[in-house]
């Protein structure tokens, strides 16, 4: 039971490219994409990984405060996901792309589709971002 989905925060650095951390929401799936376009539209740390990736997770975890402990946390690997794919936030890039659940827990996501990929300003311009207009 759950509702089980991943932002993957990519703050890549020059030795290690695909570094980042995985955002784990064990009962907010479905609202993911809204949640990471609230984030984005506050403009706010969109070049800063470390404090950008603290706000989504911060934003995660709002509706969730009268849930269990199991709500939602921090990695580095991929946790358990539902039926969603992985929001790939690219801090360098400023861009927001789908990416593979598939594949083992310790690798990056894979890219699905280079049409799938969407700047931060996009996510902006949107009244409101669902799975629905993603996919």
């Amino acid at each position: 039971m759950g509702d089980r989905a991943n932002v993957f925060v990519k703050m890549g650095t020059e030795r290690h490219p695909e570094a980042g951390v995985y955002l784990y929401t064990h009962w907010g799936g479905t609202e993911l994409p809204g949640i990471l376009g609230r984030v984005l539209a506050r403009k706010e740390r969109w070049d800063d990984g470390p404090c950008l990736a603290r706000i989504i997770l911060l934003e995660m975890s709002r509706p969730l405060a009268s849930v269990d402990d199991d709500g939602c946390g921090v990695s580095t690997y991929r946790p358990d996901n539902d039926r969603y794919p992985i929001l790939i936030v690219d801090v360098k890039k400023g861009s927001v792309s789908l990416g593979e659940p598939d594949g083992e827990y310790d690798e990056p996501p894979r890219l699905r589709l280079p049409e799938r990929t969407w700047s931060f300003e996009w996510f902006v311009a949107l009244p409101e971002v669902t799975w629905d207009v993603l996919m």
